[in-house]
């Protein structure tokens, strides 16, 4: 008997990006923007790629997600001239083979420099997969670009895992930040971090959303935060208007 399999038509969800900034809070200067996918039908980006898995779409919704960040910042391309991009990419399509087919049908006509593109992976790779990432990540940095590690300290994401993929940046989870200010043990956990990744990779906090655990994290030695306090998610036109 036939079933009815869920679809999604990728070129139908009227995608685009918002993007968060990363700043360093001792310069408090804006190095870099995360660019975050929206789309009309989906408010909740979670919601929408938990649809694509679904439907099988999670690779094509990621590709398409890339292509569209790229053609932002081609678009935006003498405003982030000094900037970082960071652009999310799922582990599931750092290993597919139509990443670096897309990459390379992209790379022609890119109009800032590659090193400022940080490809951010979003999820844990099982352990059956590690190596393949590892393997793509060396291309990656091959080709020019750089590499970060999202939600560090969450689920498998540890020293171990970081040491393996060795990326340019790890992003701590936010959950370390939460009320940093009045959490002795979330401070150690930080500062043991710190210590452990010094001189080896750029580490920026996320989740900071109050002056508090902002001026916690400086003191702890903290040099580069993202989060609601420094700016919420929003079109790229907003942080241009404020600059």
């Amino acid at each position: 008997m036939a079933t009815n399999r869920p679809t999604l038509d990728v070129s139908k969800l009227g995608l685009y990006h918002v993007v968060q900034p990363i700043v360093d809070i001792l310069t408090e200067r804006i190095i870099g923007y995360e660019t975050l996918l929206r789309c009309e039908k989906y408010k909740n980006p979670k919601e929408l790629f938990h649809y694509a898995k679904t439907c099988n779409k999670c690779v094509e919704l990621d590709l398409t997600s890339i292509r569209k960040a790229f053609s932002f910042i081609n678009a935006h391309a003498y405003l982030l001239q000094d900037k970082y991009i960071f652009i999310n990419v799922l582990p599931t399509t750092v290993t597919n083979p139509l990443y670096f087919k897309t990459l390379h049908n992209l790379i022609d006509k890119l109009k800032v420099k590659r090193d400022q593109i940080v490809f951010e992976i979003t999820e844990d790779a099982k352990e059956s997969s590690v190596q393949s990432i590892c393997t793509n990540i060396t291309r990656l940095k091959k080709n020019g670009f750089r590499v970060a590690i999202d939600d560090f300290g969450k689920g498998d994401s540890t020293i171990q895992y970081v040491q393996r993929l060795r990326p340019h940046i790890v992003k701590l989870d936010r959950y370390y930040s939460q009320d940093l200010a009045q959490s002795y043990e979330r401070k150690t956990l930080i500062d043991n971090m710190l210590f452990l990744l010094q001189g080896k990779t750029k580490f920026i906090v996320e989740g900071i959303e109050t002056d508090e655990d902002l001026q916690a994290a400086k003191n702890l030695g903290v040099r580069y935060c993202q989060g609601f306090y420094l700016g919420k998610p929003n079109r790229f036109e907003h942080y241009m208007s404020r600059s």
